[in-house]
């Protein structure tokens, strides 16, 4: 998409039960129209890259996250760069992030570390959830689906998408922007399935 920009930075990390993370967000007003996104194919995968962190933990912690990622991903025969990261935080915490990224889209998933949980189960649900998405037709992950709904919603021109599973996000989403008279949406999908979202602004009409 074009017409905005926004950066986002990680101050500090936020872990379960002391929260206490901080974003800073920077966001540059629109200076052009937002362009429409058409994406129903993914196309070829091109790499995955990742993030293995920890927070007033070992380090150690994060190289197995890491390792074992490596290692369930290696069958997949795509370059894998995951980087390994100690982050401030007010309390202890870990998770690891993958990203694949394709011709035509993207997908983000993640695991997050919990009192007597193994670095490497952490790796493997974040492994398992990518896999899972690999093996069906999405082209964007569940989470950015929901999020894509209202910037498309004062885009200029209509927009079309697959998404790897239909969420309670998604469809909450979309009835509050279809309620501001916004835009009309259409999701084909069931609960918890793949489906295609249309989107057409009315604010253009």
């Amino acid at each position: 998409m074009q017409g905005f920009r926004a950066g986002l930075a990680l101050e500090k990390a936020g872990f379960y039960p002391q929260g206490g993370g901080r974003i800073r967000a920077l966001i540059q007003p629109l200076k052009k129209m937002i362009a429409p996104l058409r994406r129903l194919q993914r196309g070829d995968l091109q790499r995955i890259r990742g993030l293995s962190s920890v927070s007033n933990l070992p380090e150690s912690i994060a190289q197995r996250q890491r390792n074992r990622a490596v290692e369930r991903l290696a069958d997949l025969g795509y370059p894998v760069e995951i980087d390994v990261q100690t982050l401030p935080s007010p309390g202890k915490g870990t998770f690891l992030l993958l990203q694949a990224e394709f011709e035509s889209g993207q997908a983000c998933y993640f695991g997050l570390g919990a009192r007597g949980k193994p670095a490497e189960r952490v790796a493997d649900e974040a492994a398992d959830a990518l896999y899972t998405f690999l093996h069906g037709g999405g082209v964007v992950d569940e989470y950015l689906a929901d999020q894509l709904l209202l910037p498309l919603a004062i885009a200029d021109g209509d927009s079309e998408f697959r998404t790897s599973k239909v969420t309670q996000h998604l469809l909450t989403n979309a009835e509050v922007i279809r309620a501001f008279g916004a835009a009309e949406i259409d999701i084909s999908g069931e609960l918890d399935q793949s489906g295609v979202i249309e989107i057409r602004p009315l604010g253009n009409q």
